[in-house]
């Protein structure tokens, strides 16, 4: 079986976070015999652009059952949803025609990111001659901000595919809300988490440390985590590692600093898989703040290592995050924040870490995720 993945997101030398779980995807696939390959377009703002000096369009051949394509081009108009699709959409174009004329037709198209890959997937030429699987990941849905432009490809991306596939229940009742179209063709298979933070030590000593991972920006709450843990009555005891990087990164350290924190919260920048998995199983709870979540990826790692996750009580992880895993606090709330994470450290005891981890790995596990995923490949094939 060979596949054809285009995604819009995928690890960088300088973003290694982005779209990482497309790529640990792509390695379970292969493992099980799948011969996948890639067309990877990443947007980059012109101010990165101007920071990494980035341009570049490339094929990288590789050895054995792997091949990439891979670009990378300026967002110049923010403004312009038109020019981003078509600009977009051409790309994949050239890119798909110049992986035909290489490999030939593969037996299935799997775009991930809907608005994006979806659409210049269906507009590439093939749909007629090979089926096409849309996973989408976007919380554009959850945030009511999509535009006619954006509306109008998503409909069409949708029709012409077999199948679309989201992470959670939550993401799919915004999808169904907002397309009722798509239900038929809606099913709900989540990301999975990489063996390496299943393998970390969970019945290790633990730390008084507290983690919040993400990207530094407003939706994320990182904000709320802090004020949260500044009204903690355990705080002199504990440290707040931060880890991330993003435009709120003055912000948040002037917060850290008027909350007379700064020997207390450390901000780590970007880290890899193998850093956060270590850092997790030495943490006593993971804190997401988050706005809202389609999936959540860092908090089931956080449950993979063992690690109980306090969140908020809107988007996904409400789904998943029972009493024997964590707690739910409400969004935007610093004293109910401040309260569960309390709550959790004066009980702590109640939490057992191997339960923790054998729920992660029975609901978020590559065996069981790669399972489903594969039986779509299969549907769609035959």
């Amino acid at each position: 079986m060979r596949v054809l993945l285009i995604t819009s997101s995928f690890p960088t030398t300088f973003d290694p976070i982005a779209g990482n779980f497309v790529e640990s995807q792509i390695e379970g696939l292969r493992k099980r015999g799948v011969q996948v390959d890639v067309v990877a377009l990443n947007i980059f703002s012109f101010r990165k652009v101007v920071k990494w000096m980035l341009f570049r369009l490339k094929y990288s051949g590789l050895t054995g059952n792997k091949c990439f394509f891979t670009a990378s081009f300026i967002n110049i108009f923010p403004f312009g949803a038109w020019f981003h699709q078509f600009w977009f959409r051409f790309m994949t174009q050239i890119a798909v025609k110049k992986y035909i004329k290489r490999h030939d037709v593969p037996d299935l198209i799997h775009a991930h990111f809907g608005l994006w890959a979806g659409y210049s997937a269906s507009q590439c030429g093939l749909v007629d001659k090979v089926p096409l699987l849309i996973t989408e990941h976007s919380s554009i849905y959850y945030e009511n901000n999509v535009s006619k432009v954006e509306s109008r490809s998503a409909n069409l991306a949708v029709n012409t595919a077999g199948r679309f596939c989201v992470p959670s229940s939550f993401l799919k009742e915004v999808i169904a809300k907002q397309m009722p179209f798509t239900c038929e063709k809606l099913t709900v298979i989540p990301n999975f988490v990489n063996s390496l933070f299943f393998n970390a030590t969970h019945d290790q000593q633990r730390e008084n440390v507290l983690i919040s991972i993400g990207r530094l920006v407003a939706d994320k709450g990182f904000e709320t985590v802090i004020k949260s843990f500044a009204k903690m009555k355990n705080r002199k005891n504990y440290n707040l590692i931060i880890v991330g990087d993003g435009t709120d990164y003055k912000a948040l350290k002037k917060l850290s600093l008027e909350c007379e924190l700064y020997d207390n919260i450390h901000f780590t920048g970007i880290l890899n898989s193998q850093e956060i998995s270590n850092l997790l199983k030495k943490s006593k709870i993971l804190v997401s703040c988050s706005h809202f979540e389609t999936f959540g990826m860092t908090i089931v790692e956080s449950l993979a290592t063992g690690t109980p996750v306090l969140v908020t009580n809107v988007g996904a992880p409400k789904g998943f995050v029972s009493t024997k895993v964590g707690e739910v606090c409400k969004v935007k709330d610093v004293e109910d924040t401040s309260s569960k994470l309390d709550y959790m450290i004066d009980n702590y005891s109640k939490y057992d870490h191997a339960s923790i981890r054998e729920f992660a790995l029975s609901h978020f596990g590559e065996e069981v995720v790669l399972n489903n995923i594969f039986n779509e490949y299969k549907s769609l094939i035959r």
